[in-house]
């Protein structure tokens, strides 16, 4: 059981991680949500362009949950079954591991299902993550850069978190009027 404890983040590093989720999946939900908007705009009234807006960013508020739980446990069970990372922060290992699923996911969603290049492009956008994943976890110089750069991010991740909360709401009041 203590080993178990050692291998918990504190907090601030797990905001970190959530906010990088966020950041990301919302992020792609906004370019998506932007590309359907002229075909919305021609044919939808304002409240209901609004409700559109709301589905897209509470599913997408759900999907960071979703992909911060899965994130938050291979970090944590990384911890606990390779002792040497042990000592590693929690945001550096709990980032990388975002960075892994989406962005094998995101080049799935990108590129379809075209069977031609599928397996390349998956491929080239692991290698790259692997490649920042050496880079990080190798020089301590590099990994510094890295985390404060997730601590900016974190900013954006508030503020998808409160749009998510807020689209929520008014996903309820739509469908409660």
């Amino acid at each position: 059981m203590a080993t178990f404890n050692l291998a918990l983040p504190s907090r601030r590093s797990t905001w970190y991680v959530f906010a990088l989720c966020t950041a990301l999946v919302n992020t792609f939900a906004v370019v998506s949500f932007f590309n359907e908007l002229p075909s919305l705009l021609l044919r939808l009234s304002l409240w209901d362009l609004v409700g559109a807006a709301a589905y897209t960013f509470m599913f997408a508020l759900f999907e960071s949950l979703g992909l911060f739980l899965v994130v938050f446990v291979l970090t944590v069970l990384v911890r606990v079954l390779i002792p040497r990372l042990r000592t590693r922060n929690f945001v550096l290992l709990g980032t990388l591991w975002v960075l892994i699923v989406m962005s094998s996911g995101l080049l799935v969603v990108i590129l379809g299902l075209n069977q031609s290049s599928l397996w390349f492009e998956v491929g080239m956008g692991l290698l790259g993550v692997g490649v920042l994943t050496y880079f990080v976890l190798r020089y301590p110089r590099f990994a510094r850069v890295w985390v404060d750069l997730v601590e900016r991010i974190s900013i954006f991740g508030g503020l998808y978190t409160f749009l998510g909360f807020s689209s929520l709401i008014v996903v309820l009041v739509r469908n409660v009027m």
